[in-house]
């Protein structure tokens, strides 16, 4: 009778609280059949991390049941309206319900991984797809110092965390990361980290799943970490966000970790020639470039030369139809072209006198000298680029710099041009110009075919009119990336339609 009196008693207590509830219903798991973290080790009965998941749940008035073992995430568990979030610090191949679990998240139910959650059945595409990427390692390690930078600041998941902050923690490279599945909220600065690498390290990142969300974060391999308070604020703007009760965005922004893949190139470049690592990660990177097969219309496929008795020209075969043409002199697009080049000259065939020429047809020329100008409000500013040298990613892509000092800062263009169906992209970055000033260079009419050209949203073409016509002029004026495409087609006959334009970029 007593016995059955103390459960009635527990029972109630259990129905008042749940009636009384206002915050999440949290389920944790941490099943580690593979390496286990310090933090989750039980000391004094529990691990850090669930001493800490109950710490921030109960502030935010919510319950946390709590296993290390992955079946008991049974269909009863995995059931929206009794666990809003599933909470994830775990590792290797587990007998996870996989199909259950999507099923969970798509009907409503969210998912928080933490740090080692992306360690968790690496070779299940299922798995790795619904968090957003695997474990590739961890350069940085427990005792590296590593700057966060935040990719959106005002973001309510990363807010805690700062615009920026200096720490010493793991951090994880990922591998199956697909930047336009995710929102990435947080990189790695790499600029400001003690080890560089040449590639974008998301940090923290957020997706969209049918009616539920994922939140994923690399942090959390450290005690201190999880014993800070801006890590406690960060996971609890974290299960608000993934509830509801905080929003933010969750498109993907795919066009961030292009920025931050650039930035951290140069980063790591600047860096290599102190940074024995990055010696040997260019000389390995180096070797596999020249394994690979050629696919180039020539080889070398970017290099120096005098062309069209033009000096300081630096060509690019992009493909069999396109051939580009920079002049280092002016750090603007010389010529681009389909029919390949005339390799004459002393360092070709050892004949004095004539030099390489480009043949076949030609797409676009500039034949002034004006390439690049700078302005301040509406007015020129007599300032000159200078060219800043290429970078190579293998066969893949050829990355150009360029530099303009002005008086009270210098702005760094990068441009990757690109061969697409029918056309040329251009890819530009722009990084450290000030408010009111901006960049532009003509665009040209010079071609035997006829050009259609679009700028994305990230840059203007402006129209100015001269006594002797029209001049066009792409404007860059603010930071960040933006995109030219040309697509060029032979002269139509009145009776023909005209094309549609393609935006593509």
């Amino acid at each position: 009778m007593r016995l059955f009196l103390a459960l009635t008693v527990l029972l109630a207590f259990a129905c008042d609280e749940a009636q009384a509830q206002d915050g999440p219903s949290v389920f944790l798991l941490t099943d580690c059949n593979g390496y286990v973290h310090d933090v989750v080790k039980p000391t004094d009965g529990d691990s850090l991390v669930k001493r800490t998941i109950n710490k921030v749940v109960k502030g935010l008035g919510g319950t946390v049941a709590h296993s290390d073992d992955a079946t008991d995430l049974t269909a009863e568990v995995l059931d929206p309206a009794k666990t809003q979030v599933l909470v994830m610090y775990t590792t290797g191949d587990l007998p996870l319900d996989l199909d259950l679990l999507h099923t969970y998240i798509e009907n409503g139910g969210t998912l928080l991984g933490i740090h080692c959650a992306t360690d968790t059945l690496m070779s299940d595409e299922r798995f790795f797809k619904l968090i957003g990427g695997s474990f590739d390692g961890h350069p940085w390690n427990a005792g590296t110092d590593v700057v966060l930078k935040a990719a959106e600041p005002s973001h309510p998941v990363v807010a805690p965390i700062g615009q920026e902050r200096a720490l010493k923690e793991e951090i994880y490279l990922h591998k199956n990361f697909d930047p336009a599945a995710v929102r990435v909220l947080m990189y790695l600065d790499m600029h400001k980290t003690q080890l560089k690498q040449p590639r974008a390290v998301p940090v923290v990142w957020v997706r969209q799943v049918g009616k539920g969300r994922v939140l994923y974060t690399s942090l959390g391999h450290n005690a201190h970490v999880w014993e800070s308070d801006w890590f406690q604020a960060h996971l609890a703007n974290g299960f608000k966000w993934l509830t509801g009760d905080l929003e933010g965005p969750a498109e993907p922004n795919p066009q961030l970790t292009h920025r931050e893949q650039h930035l951290a190139e140069q980063a790591a470049g600047a860096e290599s020639a102190r940074e024995p690592q990055q010696l040997q990660f260019f000389a390995a990177m180096q070797e596999e470039a020249a394994t690979q097969p050629a696919t180039r219309p020539h080889d070398p496929w970017v290099f120096r030369c005098v062309l069209d008795g033009r000096p300081r020209v630096v060509v690019a075969a992009l493909s069999d139809d396109l051939w580009v043409a920079y002049d280092a002199s002016t750090c603007g697009l010389y010529k681009a072209w389909s029919g390949g080049m005339d390799f004459t000259g002393s360092v070709y065939d050892d004949k004095h006198g004539p030099q390489p020429q480009t043949r076949g047809i030609s797409l676009s020329q500039i034949t002034g000298d004006v390439y690049w100008q700078v302005l301040k409000g509406e007015a020129p500013v007599e300032v000159a680029p200078i060219y800043g040298g290429y970078r190579l990613d293998g066969m893949q892509s050829v990355q150009l710099s360029y530099r303009f000092k002005l008086p009270d800062a210098e702005v760094t263009v990068t441009e990757r041009p690109e061969a697409v169906e029918g056309g040329l992209r251009r890819v530009f970055k722009v990084t450290g110009l000030p408010e009111g000033y901006a960049l532009q260079f003509p665009l040209d009419a010079g071609s035997e075919l006829t050009p259609a050209t679009h700028a994305s949203p990230d840059a203007r073409m402006v129209v100015e009119s001269r006594g002797e016509g029209d001049v066009t002029w792409l404007r860059l004026d603010k930071n960040g990336p933006a995109h030219l495409l040309t697509r060029w087609t032979r002269p139509q006959s009145a009776e023909q339609q005209e094309p549609q334009p393609i935006h593509e970029f």
